[in-house]
This record gives structure tokens, C-alpha cells and sequence, in this order.
């Protein structure tokens, strides 16, 4: 049934013919392979590394004819050898839609947008498109813009409200339960760029829904973050929220991040160097003070392991939220030649509060979680084809067990060898894309 909606769509697009219209079809096959013996949680010694490949399929079609424009993209995320051989239906199910809006044009400065995007600004820290994961992220919602591009000012209004049910029942009520989510979203970003400092600030409001009484727990985000070119090669900035309301059990919530970083051209490579601080709560605190990065791409920031936020809980047992993370990280990224480029990037993890036994709390541990060390070589084949190899080390302290082994149950140990490596190949064509006269 998909490959029949898919035709129909590419067939319907195709008989669009405008002077004004240009049409794209775009594909990405990326599949990766990766071997675990430590990443996300400590290895446990007596168990064998995980190894399987995950494989991302995309199909992108995107028109514009003009003042509007429309992109559905079909997305297909499986695990290798999940299929019987042979067979005559999937019983993945794993076809979906990462992306279908569209995007109308008032004026050059005006314009919204409407349907399911993924949604991302600025560095990527609270909202992201994931690419890193092979479904990524992706919103259903609302976006009214205004981007002034000759005064680098740009404005977004996002507006979310997500229900759930079948359609004939929905007569009566708006209760949306049983799905991990928010039941709406109202956000506004601004961006104002100078001569060599940009300004980025955002205010979300999102709105959780109670099982138990359908009352909704609001959670409010403010940040603001800074970037200042000081010259051709030198370039600092830095970065601050905080989150405040009720998280998605209707606790009372109040959280930092605290972030700055310096990077450092050189004729061979960037360097940056940076700290993040994201606040925890400690042992016995019945409030939240746990800073969480809602919408991220996670991956991008607290060392590629994984040890912490994407979907990874960190905190001591029999607590309900995360003790928090301060990242000391340098970061480099050589080009070697044209086709060759080779990332390595130290992490320094420690806690911003007291590590202690539980089952004997005048037993503390050291603020040190561990040191991760990632390598990535990326080799470009192709303007179409890129092969990523990377690998990664991890050297924990007892600390890190602490805080990962009783969340998640697996009897890591700090003192084995945790490292992962991976090998991914990155096929991203244009298929076709036509003519677009004026």
C-alpha cells in the first residue's frame, strides 16, 4: 500500500508544469553497522558486545511554484535480518512519514508553515533534528516566520496541539494519553545577527497531560544565547537557560544550563575548547532541579557513547531524577585533504552533585564520572557517497557506575574495557531536479 501511495504522490507531482515550479526528488540509503562493548552502559564483562546494523531509507520530494512549497519525505528504519525469509509482507510496519508540510509565502519577509517538520535552531542544543538517530525528530505543528534577512532579524512562532484516537470517537473531550509527548507546544524564537555578534533567544511552553486526572503540567524554557566572531579565527560564545512549572509527573521544576566555548582556527584544524553545566538534583531532593535538553540532538553535544540524555537515564538508585552533567570538552576537526577528514574530540565528565552510596550515604564518591575519547574519519567518495568509520573509548570511575548500573540494570564495571566502534555509508543522491525559469 505504501509503494502505491508513493507512486501516486510521484505521479501527481510530475504533472505540475509551471515556468514558475521546480520539482526535486531526493534519496538517502545509510545504513551502520556498530559493534558495543560499552556504549551507553558500562560493559558488563560477562556478557558478549552487541553487533547489528540499523539502516535509514528516505525518499525526499520537495516542490515550489511561486509562493508556496510543499516536501514530503518517506521514511523506512529497520534492523538488519528483522524480515523472514522469504516473505510476502513486512511485518516491520516500519514505514512512516519523517516529513509532509507545507510552507506558504505572504511576502519575502512573511510567510508560515504547516504540517510535520522537523524543528531546529541555533547549535541544535533544544531543538534538533537528530540526524545522528535514524529516525530523527520530527513535530506536528505550526510556524508563522518573520525573517528579515537585510537586518539579520528572523522570528518563529510554533504553535502544537497533539491528539490521539480514532477519528469517529472524537465527538467529545481532548484527553491525549498513552503516548510520549506533549500535548501542545507554543514556542517563539528570535535571531538578530550584527556586524560580529549574533543573538539567539527562545522562550517554549510545553504542556504535558496527566494520566491519573488529565490536569496539564506546564513547563516553561527561556534561553538566550550569544556567538562573537572576534576575528577570521577567533570566535567565543556562550549559552543559558532555564526551565521552570511542572515536568511531565507535575513536580515543581527548577533547572540551568550554563555553557561557553572559545574555538581557535588554525591553517590545519578548528579547535574549540568548552564547558556545559546542566544542573541535577541530588540524593534525597524531592524536587527537580535536573536540566533536560527537551528536543536536542543530543548526540552532537555530551560525547558520541551516548552515556547521557538521548533517551539514556543517569541517576543514583532509587531516585527520580538525573544527578546532572558538567562536560570540560575539546573538540577538533582535521581536514586532511579533499576527500579525508578526521574528528577527535576529548570529554571530561563530572557531577555537579554528591555522589554517595545509597545504602550508606557518608560514603561519597569522586565529582570524576570518566574521560571519553571519539574518532571519526569521514572519506568522501562521492559528492553523493561518504563513509564514516569511528571509534570511541570510554575510561569510567566508580562513580559512573553509581549512576548508570542500578538506573538501567546492567552490572557494568568501570574498570573493563568499554569502548564502540562503528562503520557507516552514507549514500545521498539527487535523483532529479528540474528547471526553474523566472
Amino acid at each position: 500500500m505504501t509503494k502505491h501511495y508513493c507512486l501516486l504522490l510521484l505521479t501527481v507531482l510530475l504533472s505540475f508544469h509551471s515556468s514558475h515550479a521546480q520539482f526535486t526528488i531526493d534519496a538517502q540509503l545509510r545504513p551502520r553497522t556498530e559493534f558495543r562493548n560499552g556504549s551507553k552502559e558500562l560493559n558488563d564483562p560477562d556478557v558478549e558486545p552487541a553487533l547489528y546494523t540499523e539502516q535509514r531509507t528516505r525518499l525526499y520530494v520537495g516542490f515550489m511554484q511561486d509562493k508556496y512549497e510543499i516536501k514530503v519525505t518517506v521514511q523506512d528504519v529497520r534492523m538488519w535480518g528483522t524480515t523472514s525469509q522469504p516473505y510476502k509482507a513486512d511485518p516491520n510496519n516500519s514505514v512512516h512519514l519523517s516529513e509532509a508540510w507545507g510552507m506558504y509565502h505572504f511576502s519575502d519577509d512573511f510567510s508560515f508553515k504547516m504540517g510535520r517538520m522537523p524543528i531546529a535552531y541555533h547549535n541544535e542544543r533544544f531543538f534538533g533534528a537528530s540526524n545522528w538517530q535514524p529516525q530523527g525528530r520530527s513535530h506536528d505543528a505550526l510556524l508563522l516566520m518573520y525573517h528579515k534577512n537585510d537586518l539579520g532579524l528572523k522570528a518563529d512562532l510554533g504553535l502544537a496541539f497533539n491528539q490521539n484516537g480514532f477519528e469517529p470517537t472524537l465527538v467529545q473531550s481532548t484527553f491525549y494519553t498513552g503516548i510520549v509527548n506533549y500535548k501542545y507546544m507554543q514556542y517563539i524564537w528570535l535571531t538578530k545577527d550584527f556586524d560580529k555578534l549574533s543573538v539567539n533567544a527562545m522562550f517554549v511552553n510545553n504542556g504535558y497531560q496527566q494520566a491519573a486526572d488529565s490536569v496539564t503540567a506546564n513547563l516553561q524554557n527561556y534561553a538566550v544565547m550569544l556567538d562573537y566572531k572576534i576575528n577570521d579565527k577567533l570566535q567565543l560564545g556562550g549559552e543559558a537557560y532555564y526551565q521552570g512549572g511542572k515536568n511531565v509527573v507535575n513536580a515543581d521544576v527548577s533547572a540551568t544550563m550554563l555553557g561557553g566555548y572559545l574555538t581557535y582556527k588554525t591553517d590545519f584544524a578548528p579547535f574549540t575548547l568548552g564547558v556545559d553545566y546542566m544542573s541535577g538534583t541530588g540524593y534525597g531532593s524531592t524536587s527537580d532541579h535536573s536540566f533536560t535538553p527537551l528536543f536536542g540532538s543530543n548526540h552532537k553535544f555530551y560525547g558520541y557513547m551516548d552515556y547521557f540524555y538521548l533517551a539514556n537515564p543517569h541517576r543514583l538508585q532509587g531516585e527520580t531524577y538525573g544527578t546532572g552533567l558538567v562536560d570540560i570538552y575539546l573538540l577538533s576537526d582535521w581536514k586532511l585533504n579533499e576527500n579525508w577528514a578526521l574528528k577527535v574530540n576529548l570529554h571530561e565528565f563530572l557531577s555537579p552533585v554528591d555522589i554517595v552510596d545509597v545504602n550508606d550515604v557518608s560514603r561519597q564518591y569522586s565529582s570524576t564520572l570518566g574521560t571519553e575519547v571519539d574518532l571519526v574519519m569521514a572519506w568522501k567518495l562521492d559528492k553523493a557517497v561518504t563513509i564514516n568509520l569511528g571509534y570511541s573509548q570510554m575510561f569510567a570511575t566508580e562513580s559512573m557506575e553509581q549512576i548508570k548500573g542500578f538506573v538501567t540494570g546492567y552490572n557494568g564495571d568501570a574498570s573493563a574495557w568499554n569502548n564502540w566502534a562503528w562503520l557507516m555509508v552514507d549514500f545521498h543522491p539527487q535523483l532529479f531536479k528540474s528547471e526553474k525559469n523566472n
